[in-house]
């Protein structure tokens, strides 16, 4: 049994559209890609309660995790980036969630650490044992062709910020569907 909530790129699903009178209507609730299990479906952010999508949030590390990127390997990434890690190591960044990527960047020099497009990463999710560290995992390449995966791994301020995070990497899994 695995104890890791998040989504997986490949398989998100879209809910149905409703088209009457030349109109299209779209659900109030985010597409089953962007829930995460237990969660109450009117409750489900999308973005902080101030709009932003710049997250001030510790890198914590990464690891290696092989030729496979999906959600079933983020537990054990976590778990192994944690246990090689100390405080004095972790990294405060800007966690930015753009409209086709995700970008890192170090809070003292501005520099990027890490830049993937939503089609470079595989899934994202956290442990439900440690929900204020979570993690995406991205391959070399759009994950649909990559054969080499590493699982980056972040500590939020709380557990909602990191459930925010997780569900608007997962929305942009789906406006990347949609735009390449």
């Amino acid at each position: 049994m695995h104890n890791v909530e998040g989504v997986h790129h490949t398989q998100h699903r879209f809910p149905p559209v409703s088209v009457e009178s030349g109109t299209v209507a779209i659900p109030r609730l985010p597409p089953p890609h962007a829930q995460l299990p237990d969660d109450d479906l009117e409750q489900v952010p999308v973005n902080s309660p101030d709009g932003k999508a710049n997250y001030l949030v510790k890198y914590v590390g990464r690891v290696d995790v092989g030729e496979y990127g999906g959600v079933a390997v983020i537990e054990n990434g976590i778990q192994e980036v944690l246990r090689n890690a100390s405080d004095i190591e972790k990294q405060e960044v800007y966690f930015e969630l753009g409209e086709t990527d995700v970008t890192v960047t170090l809070k003292n020099s501005c520099k990027v650490l890490l830049k993937h497009s939503y089609t470079e990463i595989s899934s994202c999710g956290r442990r439900v044992d440690s929900v204020d560290f979570f993690a995406y995992i991205a391959g070399e390449t759009s994950c649909s062709l990559a054969k080499k995966f590493v699982c980056y791994v972040f500590e939020a301020s709380c557990d909602e910020e990191s459930k925010t995070i997780l569900c608007a990497i997962a929305q942009g899994f789906g406006r990347t569907h949609w735009f390449v």
